[in-house]
């Protein structure tokens, strides 16, 4: 039974992959995109991975921590160490398959900038099947599941 909904899952999922250009392009719709302003956490922020642990805890988002970038701005020099100044930028993105939320902060600056993205259902179920976001037991299932189609007709023929 479950392997009968995985296998529509997959095959619904490939014909909107399949169809994602024109001329027979299917839709998925426009994804709800918001955008918000944070105050930044009394700790401050040492790393993009805490600027992600935090965005995670705060926003209560269930993805993985994906891309995470520090920019450099202008270096200065005082005495033996080098210190970033204003104009460095940190970022992070955490992607799920119902959306991602990518986050910057400007060094210096008191406020974090984010962009939630949600995805409409045939977007979610397509990621769903790219693997967008998800963890490694989802990508075990999903190349387990590929391997038996695979294999099925090379080992025991046509049913």
């Amino acid at each position: 039974m479950w392997g009968a909904l995985l296998g529509l899952l997959f095959g619904v999922t490939g014909f909107l992959r399949n169809h994602r250009a024109p001329p027979m392009r299917i839709s998925t719709d426009e994804p709800q995109v918001s955008q918000m302003q944070m105050p930044l956490p009394a700790e401050g922020l040492k790393s993009p991975r805490d600027l992600g642990i935090w965005l995670k805890r705060e926003l209560q988002i269930d993805g993985n921590l994906g891309r995470a970038r520090r920019e450099p701005g202008a270096s200065r020099r005082l005495g033996r160490q080098e210190h970033d100044s204003a104009g460095a930028m940190v970022g992070v993105m955490i992607a799920s398959p119902g959306g991602n939320v990518m986050a910057e902060y400007w060094v210096g600056n008191n406020i974090v900038s984010v962009k939630r993205t949600e995805n409409t259902f045939l977007a979610m179920m397509t990621n769903l099947h790219k693997g967008v976001g998800l963890s490694i037991g989802w990508v075990l299932l999903i190349d387990t599941f590929a391997s038996s189609i695979i294999l099925r007709p090379a080992c025991c023929g046509p049913s």
